[in-house]
């Protein structure tokens, strides 16, 4: 009998990934630990205090209530998975604001873990290494995983559901969809912009079925035929659905009035299209009414009188006004540190944070723009996978075009060009080949050509150039 011969470098081999993406996770953790507990209870700020008021409520059994008009009053302001996990925290540990960031760290570095497979199943082991260390390290997604916002736990859940959908494309085993349905639920309820991303998963979805449909002479009859495509969609559908459809009951109870998610989306459409140059008049009189769905109904329909009014000129002035702080250099670290909430900063520690912060951001989106135009084919076909990354970039410059838009918008896309990113690092040597090809090639230097624009310092002149031909 013929004996297989071991190779002693092979356990090596087979565990030096695994090793090298536990040191990246293990520093990762230690650079989160290190800021938490250097900086200590800083200031919250913004949605924090939402979150964090929810939570404490939570946590005391006063349900899910906020002060409106000197009241307590159950609401639907905000969604409610991510005060749920801070009432978890606060009820273990009490209201101890450390407890809960080192919890968030706990959650983003999970988050690395579940981008690692997705680089690992659909580029390779490499790609999957390398899109987890640029995550791990980048400072935006350090910082966030040290506060107390809702997007590392989105961020988790969301590619979480991405990995089961990313499973289904490749094998057609419909069962993947039952988890991928349960946890794209769970990021609704965590961000209400989800959604907006699962009509681009269930057309996803339906285009995949399509693709996996028998063909010729394996052909069904068309009842068939139509179920075996419409099947999957309906199952993630089915099980998306019934995940946020106790939160919707609950809200329909207390507004008497259909309110899948939140009552906040109103208010993001019309911070986004009003003719004032500050927020504070759309404030004032959004909060000048009563409840909840009165103010939503205001807030649509003034933003929506605005955009018919602001026609046809109305989409490029959006671009050229939300873009630039969508997708600029400009990040909630920087605001953080010019706002003093981490205590007085010299002028030197926030050049040097700028600096780090710009060119990281700037040479992972570069490379992950090239990578999102060049990675999509293999032999001459769509990856279905790949494709799937290109969702959440689509849902956010398409939502945040129509709504109101700044830098922390861009949060939940940066693991996905980290991706693309890995991709274009592993194929460099092809890519002087790949550049030159068609439209595709096209397609990569103009979008290249317009991020460099938007992040680099001379983009102002720029700007207000174009603002100027379209005011």
């Amino acid at each position: 009998m013929q004996q297989s011969i071991h190779d002693p470098d092979q356990d090596h081999r087979d565990h030096s990934p695994f090793l090298l993406l536990t040191l990246i996770l293990v520093l990762s953790l230690i650079l989160r630990l290190g800021i938490i507990f250097t900086i200590g209870d800083i200031a919250l700020f913004g949605d924090e205090l939402d979150y964090n008021r929810l939570g404490i409520n939570i946590a005391e059994n006063n349900g899910f209530k906020l002060y409106d008009g000197g009241q307590l009053v159950e609401t639907s302001y905000r969604a409610p998975l991510h005060p749920l996990l801070l009432a978890g925290v606060y009820s273990i540990w009490g209201e101890n604001y450390t407890a809960a960031r080192v919890v968030q760290s706990l959650i983003s570095i999970a988050a690395v873990i579940v981008f690692y497979l997705l680089g690992k199943t659909l580029f390779s082991q490499s790609a999957g290494l390398i899109a987890a260390a640029i995550i791990a390290f980048d400072p935006l997604l350090i910082s966030f995983g040290t506060w107390l916002w809702a997007e590392p736990l989105y961020i988790f859940l969301a590619a979480s559901s991405f990995y089961c959908l990313v499973r289904f494309s490749q094998t057609a085993h419909i069962p993947w969809l039952l988890p991928g349905g349960l946890l794209w639920g769970l990021a609704t309820l965590t961000r209400e912009s989800g959604q907006l991303l699962a009509l681009l998963i269930v057309a996803w979805l339906l285009w995949v079925a399509w693709r996996k449909r028998p063909k010729p002479p394996h052909t069904y009859k068309m009842p068939r035929q139509i179920g075996r495509i419409f099947l999957p969609t309906m199952l993630f559908l089915v099980v998306m659905v019934a995940t946020v459809a106790p939160w919707t009951y609950r809200n329909y109870r207390i507004h008497h009035a259909f309110v899948p998610v939140t009552t906040v989306s109103g208010l993001a459409l019309w911070l986004g299209n009003n003719p004032w140059q500050d927020w504070s008049a759309v404030f004032q009189r959004y909060f000048a009414l009563d409840t909840e769905i009165a103010r939503e109904q205001l807030a649509i329909s003034e933003a929506t009188a605005y955009i018919l009014d602001s026609q046809p000129l109305w989409l490029p002035r959006k671009v050229l006004q939300n873009w630039p702080g969508l997708l600029g250099a400009e990040n909630f670290l920087l605001r953080h540190l010019r706002n003093g909430l981490y205590g007085p900063v010299s002028d030197n520690v926030y050049h040097i944070v700028f600096a780090i912060s710009t060119i990281y951001y700037g040479i992972v989106g570069a490379a992950g723009i090239i990578g999102m135009w060049l990675s999509l084919k293999e032999e001459g076909r769509l990856i279905p996978g790949r494709v799937l990354f290109l969702l959440p970039l689509v849902a956010v410059l398409v939502g945040h075009t129509i709504l109101h838009a700044h830098s922390r918008h861009r949060v939940v896309i940066l693991p996905y060009l980290a991706l693309f990113a890995a991709w274009t690092w592993n194929n460099r040597n092809r890519l002087p080949y790949l550049m030159r090809r068609g439209w595709v090639a096209v397609g990569a230097w103009a979008s290249l050509a317009i991020f460099l624009v938007l992040v680099f310092p001379f983009k102002s002149a720029i700007i207000s150039w174009l603002r100027s031909l379209f005011s």
